[in-house]
């Protein structure tokens, strides 16, 4: 109240204090713990002496804390492994006073001692006089973008086996394809030098060398089959002498050809 000096009642004196501000801001720290509380990364901060200062729920779920658990004594060096935590602070502390920030890839501890390999950005705040005061961090898990690279890289090296096995192959079969060819020429060019009544010999070593083609073609064309890796070893008797003769009538008309001496 307001009196005049012969104590008459003037009226009221206040003031008035503009709290527009003072509700933006207050709207705007709770749209902040809003976007913190619902990352699925993990966002952190710890002080210069590498105490643990704030985890977002994501953060902790990350490594199976609590929502209500105490990290006060927690320290960086507590959610690595033990590769995971020296790199942290031998490489990336010093990377970060140096430059401002760092982002690698390192490994978190799971509570149970699971390794979780994760992506992380970590910047490095200071005060007005420019001295560090925290540092803060994201990390996203990126168990499945490894598992798929894995799988990515052993489904490459099989396409690279696979691919030299038919080159190998296609090799082998092209040598294989000469040799009854190179008979069947042979035996037929001494077959017509021949009379009639002494070629039934070399007919049925023609035949043999074209039956042994057929086999080395009936390969070829099961040539698909390596992509799906139906091609498997068979065991089957066989008659040892049927196989050596075979032999002799595709190589000795070769040998004879170029003067080599051919014996089993």
């Amino acid at each position: 109240p307001r009196f005049n000096a012969e104590g008459e009642f003037q009226g009221y004196i206040g003031s008035c204090i503009d709290i527009t501000e003072l509700k933006k801001l207050d709207a705007e720290r709770e749209q902040l713990l809003k976007i913190l509380n619902e990352a699925s990364d993990f966002i952190g901060m710890a002080d210069m002496q590498e105490n643990i200062t704030y985890l977002n729920p994501a953060a902790k779920r990350m490594v199976v804390l609590d929502d209500d658990a105490d990290f006060s004594k927690l320290k960086i060096r507590d959610m690595f492994t033990k590769e995971g935590a020296n790199y942290a602070i031998n490489v990336g502390m010093p990377h970060v006073l140096e430059h401002g920030f760092w982002q690698s890839e390192n490994t978190l501890l799971h509570k149970s001692g699971r390794e979780i390999p994760v992506s992380q950005s970590v910047h490095l705040h200071r005060d007005k006089d420019g001295n560090p005061v925290f540092i803060s961090t994201i990390k996203r898990d990126i168990t499945e973008l490894k598992q798929a690279k894995q799988a990515m890289l052993e489904a490459k090296e099989a396409a690279e086996v696979l691919a030299q096995s038919k080159t190998d192959f296609l090799a082998n079969m092209s040598h294989e394809i000469r040799t009854p060819m190179n008979a069947i020429i042979g035996l037929s060019q001494l077959a017509l030098n021949v009379p009639v009544n002494q070629q039934s010999d070399y007919i049925e070593k023609i035949l043999g060398a074209s039956e042994s083609l057929l086999d080395i073609l009936n390969d070829i064309l099961d040539f698909s089959k390596l992509d799906s890796n139906a091609i498997k070893m068979e065991y089957a008797p066989f008659n040892l002498d049927d196989l050596v003769n075979q032999l002799n009538s595709l190589f000795s008309v070769t040998a004879k050809q170029k003067n080599i001496k051919f014996i089993f």
